[in-house]
């Protein structure tokens, strides 16, 4: 898959669904037809190194480069009901007992409550580009009938809420949790996600790539299992984009000021 904004590019070296591999040497021919075009900022992405020396022949400069660790798998939470899965744990029982209502929506213009929630959420954390592109889309996202929300209750307090995306083939995509300090919460809306999911016959939710150790382990804890192997991820970029630390196009219309 290949997603081009007008100056950068990037460039997936998972294979498809109906894909066993994706050869690197298909690989380097797509990367090589891009670095000859006008594009400013290449990111590569797939489960292998790819070749890094290339880029630079034509203006790039290596910005960075993540090795893949255990961290950067996409694990998934199954929601089968099968015995020995997270439904049939101590766990699950104990999230679903917690004192609060489950209310699911899409499609909703979101509240003032969903708004401190979600401002609360990037105010208490350092802004990097994968925030501030969530960011950007995350309003877009709240309202939309593609994404149902669910949402924890304590009488009429929003206290959390969880944005789940309907089922690509089999698996739900869990994208975010927002939520207080309230005891039980996260444990509480994943767990009625979980179900959800698995009333609309869905086999499992992606509970995504894992930015810390802390939210690693949260997501063992629902015994979730790699279901997209971790990742190697490598960044060039040439020209004025080559300063910048923030170069998407959303973060680029912003302007934002971050230099590397």
């Amino acid at each position: 898959m290949t997603f081009f904004d007008g100056r950068e590019v990037l460039l997936c070296g998972f294979p498809l669904a109906n894909e066993v591999n994706v050869e690197l040497a298909a690989q380097r021919r797509r990367l090589k037809r891009w670095l000859e075009r006008s594009v400013e900022s290449i990111l590569y992405v797939g489960p292998r190194a790819i070749d890094c020396r290339s880029p630079t022949r034509f203006g790039f400069r290596k910005c960075w480069v993540a090795r893949p660790s255990k961290r950067s798998a996409e694990l998934v939470a199954d929601c089968t009901g099968d015995r020995g899965t997270i439904m049939t744990s101590r766990t699950f029982r104990r999230a679903l007992a917690a004192p609060y209502e489950v209310r699911i929506q899409s499609g909703e213009i979101p509240s003032w409550q969903h708004l401190a929630l979600v401002e609360n959420y990037f105010r208490r954390r350092n802004l990097d580009p994968v925030l501030a592109d969530q960011a950007i889309t995350v309003l877009r996202m709240l309202g939309s009938s593609q994404v149902d929300l669910v949402e924890a209750w304590s009488e009429d307090v929003l206290v959390g809420f969880l944005t789940l995306r309907p089922a690509f083939r089999s698996r739900s995509i869990a994208y975010h949790l927002f939520r207080n300090d309230d005891d039980g919460v996260g444990d509480f809306l994943v767990a009625h996600a979980i179900l959800h999911a698995r009333h609309h016959g869905i086999r499992g939710i992606n509970l995504g790539p894992s930015p810390s150790a802390g939210i690693y382990r949260h997501k063992l804890k629902w015994r979730a299992i790699p279901g997209v192997p971790p990742y190697f991820a490598i960044h060039w970029a040439r020209g004025l984009l080559a300063r910048r630390h923030f170069v998407s196009l959303g973060t680029r219309l912003l302007r934002l000021p971050a230099p590397r």
